[in-house]
């Protein structure tokens, strides 16, 4: 079912990142990809956080009526994935819903109360990769985690690790747009780039710029290959 309904260019995208900063690296590289786009790029700043992101998707969905695509876009952290490289979530773990227990963490879907893993749609993620591949550009695929508090120590990133060990790449906001795509039927994509590694918080260490011109890159792809 999924690939026949993406056999067609979307004609209305709806594109939402955490902050303005984001949407603005993003909206430079849209305009820069969109010449002679048939597609019509609603781009939003919805709020940090996976009930900002779920909320500001909703209210995109209900203000503008229905899109072919929703794309989570921003930058993240790194499990051992190098800065400035592009991720590609394949799936999206709330990697923090749950309980805890004499035993420690417990996943909500353990407890039989809903799910916490969504995954992407394939067709659109597809083809920006490969459009990408044709770049400068590093690009990885795999499980992102999505987490309401960003890990700041080497436990905590080691906890994540032995629960999700093919994660690449943590963000706060992946899980809640795509549950609410997920409501409304709508395919999603979670792509991010990368600015720091997940672990003990070392703001110097972090590369804000380059993921930002990561994702102009990415959003100059995305309107070149949905036209």
């Amino acid at each position: 079912m999924e690939e026949l309904l993406y056999q067609h260019s979307p004609k209305r995208v709806l594109i939402i990142t955490a902050v303005e900063r984001e949407r603005d690296s993003v909206i430079h590289g849209i305009d820069r990809g969109r010449s002679g786009s048939g597609c019509e790029f609603t781009i939003i700043s919805g709020g940090v956080g996976p009930v900002a992101a779920s909320a500001s998707t909703m209210k995109a969905i209900m203000e503008h009526g229905h899109f072919d695509i929703i794309i989570n876009m921003g930058i993240a952290g790194g499990f051992g994935v190098q800065n400035g490289s592009v991720v590609f979530a394949d799936r999206i773990i709330f990697a923090d819903l749950g309980v805890e227990d004499k035993q420690g963490f417990v996943p909500m879907p353990t407890l039989g109360f809903g799910k916490n893993t969504l995954k992407t749609a394939s067709y659109w993620h597809d083809l920006i990769v490969a459009r990408l591949s044709k770049l400068d550009v590093v690009i990885h695929e795999g499980t992102v985690l999505t987490v309401s508090t960003v890990t700041g120590t080497e436990e905590s990133a080691n906890k994540l690790k032995s629960l999700y060990p093919l994660a690449i790449a943590e963000e706060m906001e992946g899980f809640g747009v795509a549950f609410a795509a997920d409501l409304m039927g709508i395919p999603m994509l979670g792509i991010r780039s990368i600015s720091n590694q997940v672990g003990p918080r070392d703001r110097d260490s972090w590369e804000i710029d380059l993921a930002m011109s990561c994702l102009t890159v990415v959003g100059q792809s995305i309107a070149e290959v949905m036209r």
